[in-house]
Formats: C-alpha cells, structure tokens, sequence
C-alpha cells in the first residue's frame, strides 16, 4: 500500500509540475511576442538602442527560462525516454519482420 501511495504522490507532484509549465508557455508566447512587437514601437532617438538591447535581453532571459523550465519539468524522457527505446525496437522488429518473412 505504502508504495502505491509513494506512486501516487510522484504522480500527483508531475501532473502539478506540468500544469504549471503549461502555464508558464500560454503567458511565454503572447508575452515574448508582446515584448518583441515594443521594438517597432520605439521611435527613432538617441534612447532607441537601449530600449532595443533592454528588450531583446529580456526575451533571451525569458528563453533560457523556459528551456531550464523544460529540462525540470520532462529531463532525459524529453528526447529519448524508455517508451522512445521500446517503440523504435516495435519497429525495427516490425520491419524486419515484413522484409524477411518468416521462413
């Protein structure tokens, strides 16, 4: 029972941490879209390349960010989880199987 329960909670602990990744990706896209159209917004001026440099330093830390979010939120299951390993060996099996047929 006790390791179910353990089950339970990691479970319940990585549906929260996705929820709130996904959170954190519907306010990253308007909002780094947002920033990046204040750039056509400024007008021409001797502040101009400041307010340019402050604003895509702003969307860069943004995505450093997200990407750290990302990587704590999946980790190694992000590119090549063990379901990832299973499947591509279903179907190299698969193919191999429908290339030489059983003799």
């Amino acid at each position: 029972m006790d390791n179910r329960l353990t089950k339970y909670i990691d479970a319940k602990e990585r549906i929260a941490a996705l929820r709130r990744f996904y959170f954190h990706l519907m306010v990253f896209i308007p909002g780094v879209l947002g920033i990046a159209a204040l750039i056509f917004l400024i007008e021409e001026g001797p502040d101009k390349q400041f307010w340019v440099w402050l604003i895509l330093s702003t969307i860069i830390t943004w995505i450093v960010i997200m990407v750290i979010h990302v990587f704590s939120v999946y980790g190694n299951r992000l590119l090549f989880s063990k379901n990832w390993e299973n499947r591509k060996i279903s179907k190299y099996l698969k193919r191999e199987d429908q290339t030489n047929p059983k003799q």
